[in-house]
């Protein structure tokens, strides 16, 4: 299958920099990463308002983390998931207005933590 990526953008995760592929859109964040076999970066799911949106891995082939996100920018939440999971829904604690997904082992790597910020430029 085809990556359909999108309008990327540089994001500071902490004060890593990282630049992310952007599904600000139903259909985008719909699709998400499904499909893909690998990823540049990572996405950044930008919602309309702040909810409790749960994720899944249906036609992900990527072991991926996952970034819950708060309105102030601050993460409230890390979880792992696994490839091609879709009896599995990732669900944030708390009410959400971001989401970040990147490879698996991105944050514990870059020693990025629940309650550090994430400056998204909107």
């Amino acid at each position: 299958m085809a990556s359909c990526k999108g309008k990327r953008s540089l994001i500071y995760v902490g004060r890593i920099p990282l630049q992310v592929e952007i599904a600000d859109s139903p259909e985008k964040r719909e699709r998400g990463l499904s499909g893909r076999r690998k990823i540049d970066s990572g996405m950044l799911f930008i919602f309309e308002k702040q909810d409790i949106y749960p994720f899944w891995m249906k036609d992900t082939h990527i072991p991926l983390s996952i970034a819950f996100i708060d309105r102030d920018g601050v993460i409230i939440s890390i979880q792992d998931m696994a490839p091609l999971y879709k009896n599995r829904l990732y669900i944030p604690p708390k009410p959400i207005l971001y989401a970040l997904e990147v490879e698996m082992g991105w944050f514990e790597k870059n020693d990025v933590n629940v309650g550090d910020s994430v400056n998204i430029q909107r």
